[in-house]
């Protein structure tokens, strides 16, 4: 399995490779570079376009150097959960019946390290990501890493969007 905190690096290496090549004006492949950074990392095209480059590269230093602030741990939560909210999704539909989604991930689900645990999308989490109460799943990804850390949706929030944190 691979260190989702590497995995955190590369992408933000990628990011500032890509804001590099912007602003030379030699990004003729960009939108296939986006394309898979939000595969890997959903949520990443807001990163690239709003983190100043000194913060990017000061994330980068940090991981570099091996350190896994409180940041990183919640970019790598909030990735991971979104990669299997979206693949749900994307499987399912929002009109999909939640327990033949359940028996579908018991079939098919294979966490990824970070990713969350067939025991952690029972019938009530599958209802909601399906049908969330606002029609965005994203509160309900911070609801639940909040959980899982012992924070408050707002210092979640926090981590991944404060565009000064590094």
């Amino acid at each position: 399995m691979s260190d989702p905190f590497e995995a955190l690096r590369e992408k933000y290496v990628e990011m500032r490779a890509m804001r590099v090549e912007h602003l030379e004006g030699d990004d003729s492949d960009a939108r296939s570079r986006m394309r898979a950074l939000a595969a890997r990392f959903p949520g990443a095209l807001r990163e690239i376009d709003t983190l100043p480059i000194a913060v990017i590269e000061r994330r980068i230093a940090v991981l570099e150097a091996g350190s896994r602030p409180g940041w990183a741990e919640t970019q790598v939560a909030y990735h991971a959960w979104m990669r299997v909210v979206l693949r749900i999704k994307r499987e399912h539909g929002r009109d999909a019946d939640p327990a033949a989604v359940i028996e579908w991930l018991r079939a098919h689900h294979r966490p990824s390290e970070g990713e969350p645990l067939l025991e952690d999308l029972d019938v009530e989490a599958i209802t909601t990501l399906l049908r969330p109460p606002s029609g965005r799943i994203t509160n309900w990804v911070l609801e639940r890493i909040a959980h899982a850390r012992g924070l408050t949706v707002e210092a979640v929030s926090a981590q991944l969007f404060d565009t000064t944190i590094a």
